[in-house]
């Protein structure tokens, strides 16, 4: 599993770890999950998307 962020250990994505995310009780890991709705003025849907990526959602999402 590598939900959180183990301290001194970097991800598969040579992705520092996060204090935020250390393992702790009662804590849940970081979404590596993040969906985007863009609706028009009228509140229609236009655009849906999603990225995966964990720390990286954001870039991804950009991309």
């Amino acid at each position: 599993m590598n939900a959180f962020s183990t301290p001194s250990v970097e991800s598969d994505r040579t992705v520092p770890p996060s204090e935020n995310n250390y393992i702790r009780a009662g804590f849940r890991p970081a979404s590596s999950f993040a969906p985007a709705i863009v609706v028009d003025a009228a509140g229609d849907v236009v655009l849906a998307v999603c990225a995966t990526g964990g720390q990286l959602i954001v870039s991804a999402l950009v991309q």
